[in-house]
């Protein structure tokens, strides 16, 4: 278990002077929109830019920037997805182009 999450006497001690919450855990807000729509990422892209501390109110946004429709949804690009906290900018998000789950079976050979 890393200490930066669970130790909140070691994370006092270090840069972030309390325990800090997964990277990873705070990106899947982001992926996770995409799964709500059936989609499945090919490629992601993180950079965390400021640390989210236990207890932190946080908001996932993104912005599709282009879907393909034929004649279902196929393709969607969330590129720019970014999570939002008190303090603001924490992590710059970006998905290349996610498949529809359904359209990604349905190719397969």
């Amino acid at each position: 278990m890393n200490p930066y999450h669970t130790d909140e006497v070691f994370a006092s001690a270090t840069p972030f002077k309390r325990r800090i919450v997964p990277g990873l855990l705070t990106a899947s807000l982001l992926s996770h929109l995409g799964g709500l729509w059936a989609f499945l990422a090919t490629e992601m892209q993180f950079e965390f830019l400021a640390p989210v501390y236990v207890g932190d109110t946080i908001t996932a946004e993104a912005e599709i920037e282009k879907l393909v429709l034929m004649p279902n949804p196929t393709n969607l690009d969330l590129s720019q997805s970014t999570l939002m906290g008190v303090g603001g900018l924490m992590i710059n998000f970006s998905l290349g182009t996610v498949a529809n789950a359904a359209a990604m079976l349905s190719n397969k050979t």
